[in-house]
């Protein structure tokens, strides 16, 4: 069995983190002002958490967007 590719990414000025517990994978993402969000919503896969913490990246920064 491979072992997972559990590097994180910066996501239009994110940092988003895959987080690996037993056989389930999590996220959490950083803002560009330090704030910081987990979510543990499991994922069968590091690949399938990080694709779901960019759409929650994009929708949070179109309602930041919105009320600018």
């Amino acid at each position: 069995m491979s072992t997972p590719d559990m590097r994180g990414e910066i996501y239009r000025g994110w940092l988003l983190v895959p987080i690996a517990a037993e056989d389930s994978y999590f996220y959490e993402f950083h803002t560009p002002e330090g704030y910081r969000n987990i979510n543990l919503q499991p994922f069968d896969s590091p690949e399938a958490a990080l694709a779901y913490g960019r759409n929650e990246i994009d929708k949070l920064i179109e309602i930041f967007d919105q009320a600018a």
